[in-house]
């Protein structure tokens, strides 16, 4: 397995459980990334590049009725930067 680095301008796919999508309104619910509440520091995502379209990324899963979110990585790491600092803070 070769190792690959992740570059702040990558985009990662998120699965998205049926219940955080209002699909009605083509709308992600905030429970996506806060499933307790908080935003989830050690979130689980798929890499673009590797994963291939997101249906491939749902039959791999077995998992049809879910969702893909798309997000860039230097998104999710100011957030993560920014929600790490305040959970220090507490």
């Amino acid at each position: 397995m070769a190792i690959v680095q992740i570059e702040p301008d990558d985009d990662v796919y998120r699965r998205l459980a049926p219940d955080t999508v209002d699909r009605r309104n083509n709308l992600v619910r905030r429970n996506a990334f806060n499933p307790r509440g908080e935003p989830d520091l050690e979130i689980s995502v798929h890499l673009r590049r590797l994963a291939g379209t997101p249906e491939e990324l749902l039959d791999r899963a077995g998992r049809p009725d879910f969702g893909v979110g798309l997000a860039r990585v230097s998104d999710l790491l100011q957030n993560w930067s920014r929600n790490r600092a305040q959970t220090i803070a507490k």
